[in-house]
């Protein structure tokens, strides 16, 4: 693997998937415009974490793509 792919890789597993189970724990929930913490029910808590989180998730799958297309081109 390369170093890039190696560096996505380990920024999802050490920060983005803690920080999406940080945002699942049951019944917490950190208002997006404060920082508070309401005890709100799991939709509440699901909403939340995919508005935090899609964005984050869509940049990283878009630069894996990215980068896996480069390398192809790459080695022709």
């Amino acid at each position: 693997m390369d170093r890039i792919s190696e560096s996505l890789n380990r920024f999802k597993s050490t920060k983005l998937y803690p920080f999406i189970t940080s945002l699942e724990s049951p019944g917490v929930l950190v208002e997006p415009n404060t920082s508070s913490t309401a005890t709100k029910g799991a939709c509440s808590t699901t909403r939340y974490r995919s508005r935090a989180t899609a964005h984050l998730e869509s940049m990283i799958n878009c630069a894996e793509s990215k980068y896996k297309e480069w390398n192809e081109r790459r080695r022709k």
